[in-house]
């Protein structure tokens, strides 16, 4: 993810897509490498970069909240069932302990 924000912010600066710039900013995953490209560049002003740190912030923090209970359950688990019903069985163990 961290690879395709790089791109982005290389490519769309050079190429002249500031909104492709200015859009990534905004999404979590690219925003630790666009959003300073795009201040540098002059396409956001500090209050946005500050808002896109935020959203990523809190992205961060929900990704931790939903994942952390499934890993500390399924970290030394072996099932060979289909990838959609073993996180299933693994959220509901996660919500029992």
């Amino acid at each position: 993810m961290l690879v395709i924000g790089f791109y982005i912010s290389i490519f769309a600066s050079a190429a002249g897509g500031d909104t492709l710039l200015r859009i990534a900013s905004f999404i979590p995953f690219f925003a630790p490498m666009t959003a300073p490209v795009a201040f540098a560049a002059g396409l956001l002003t500090p209050l946005e970069v500050i808002f896109a740190l935020l959203i990523l912030t809190i992205t961060t923090i929900g990704v931790i909240v939903l994942v952390t209970p499934i890993y500390k359950v399924a970290i030394l688990s072996y099932e060979q069932t289909k990838l959609f019903k073993r996180l299933k069985t693994y959220f509901i163990k996660s919500k029992h302990e």
